[in-house]
């Protein structure tokens, strides 16, 4: 990441309005791009107030309906917002109602829509510059897309299309060590019989993240099987004896032949399957990573959701009416519509802190510690900051 910091703008000033250029214009300016999600709840109000003796509050029971909030933000803009129609303001800020007799559960299918209208745009407000998009390692930022190459999906021998098939899987290619040449291995052929000795002939490979009913209907509409794992492995020269499909967690992880579907995933193609939000960045010609499982103070969008909940506590009244008719004028006000992004941009300036640390090989203590010069006041009194050394 300190390598992406040289190419990047920082900021200065009392109110971080001073744009300082960046280090290193040896290729296009690059644009921290960061996205989290976070819920807020009807009856999440103040813990603490004051009441006469005889007075006592009753409180809610269980935390009421709630809202989800998925935002990319970057520290130029905050969240990002085309204005040029203000009747229909396009914003990197999504609302979800979660619920089994609401909206459903957030889920891939959700973050794949909400990333392709994001990176448009950022294309629009940062014209010329690459986006480093950076996310966290929930599940749905690890979900393959449909036509992945994944092994798991996969049956050992050759399987009809059917319209209860939920995965299809793109074309590839391996490299055949004998003729010292790529070759293109489609997996789909129509197959007869059992198909295991016949030539395979297949369609070019599509790149789509999200599959399409319609290539189903066209694989049962042509008759095409899926050619199965030992038809691809004998292809490829693999295939010994008479593996079983699974060996049901027992992999012999020195070469991999304790199984079909672990002898296949080892292979370089199928290793290099990237998930579906990364197909997405990387298409556009942005750069995708992700944070590390534990990355304490790493995620500057976490001091947003914290800043935010205050600001909803403080309105709540504990019904769902004012939340949803609050929720964005709550967030409006740490990331505002007009002017600089003060508070973004002091909450990303001190993540970079912590991200310069780690990066020296400092552990969270150590890390906070180097921070702590940056935002603690020393005085020569007896009132100190707590941890002070002086």
């Amino acid at each position: 990441m300190m390598e992406h910091k040289k190419r990047m703008d920082g900021y200065s000033g009392d109110e971080e309005e001073n744009v300082v250029d960046r280090i290193d214009k040896s290729g296009p300016k690059k644009v921290f791009v960061t996205h989290d999600e976070s819920i807020f709840y009807a009856n999440d109000g103040q813990d603490k107030s004051w009441y006469a003796d005889h007075e006592n509050r009753l409180a809610k029971k269980g935390q009421g309906l709630s809202v989800m909030v998925s935002e990319y933000q970057c520290p130029c803009h905050g969240t990002m917002r085309d204005l040029r129609d203000l009747n229909n303001v396009k914003t990197s800020r999504q609302l979800f109602y979660p619920g089994v007799n609401r909206e459903g559960y957030w889920q891939r299918d959700d973050m794949v829509k909400q990333l392709n209208e994001v990176i448009p745009l950022f294309e629009y407000l940062h014209p010329g510059c690459q986006g480093v998009f950076v996310f966290d390692q929930s599940s749905n930022h690890n979900a393959l897309p449909d036509d992945a190459l994944y092994a798991p999906r996969m049956t050992l021998r050759p399987k009809k299309v059917t319209e209860k098939d939920q995965h299809i899987f793109r074309c590839t290619f391996f490299y055949h060590a004998s003729s010292n040449t790529t070759v293109r291995q489609p997996l789909y052929a129509p197959l007869s019989g059992s198909g295991e000795n016949q030539q395979v002939e297949f369609i070019g490979s599509h790149q789509k993240i999200r599959m399409d009913r319609c290539i189903i209907q066209f694989l049962i509409a042509y008759h095409l099987s899926h050619v199965g794992i030992k038809m691809i492995s004998q292809q490829r020269g693999l295939w010994i004896g008479s593996l079983k499909l699974t060996c049901n967690g027992e992999e012999d992880y020195t070469n991999h032949l304790c199984c079909a579907r672990h002898l296949l995933a080892n292979q370089p193609d199928f290793r290099a399957q990237k998930t579906a939000i990364q197909e997405i960045v990387e298409f556009r010609g942005h750069i995708f990573d992700l944070y590390p499982k534990f990355h304490c103070e790493c995620n500057w969008i976490e001091r947003y959701w914290g800043a935010a909940k205050r600001e909803a506590r403080m309105r709540c009244d504990y019904t769902f009416r004012l939340l949803k008719a609050n929720i964005d004028d709550v967030l409006d006000t740490i990331s505002p519509l007009q002017g600089p992004p003060t508070k973004i941009r002091r909450y990303n300036k001190r993540c970079w802190r912590y991200i310069e640390a780690y990066s020296q090989g400092n552990d969270i203590v150590s890390a906070t510690k180097v921070v702590e010069q940056f935002s603690s006041r020393k005085y020569k009194s007896h009132r100190r900051p707590v941890g002070s050394s002086d």
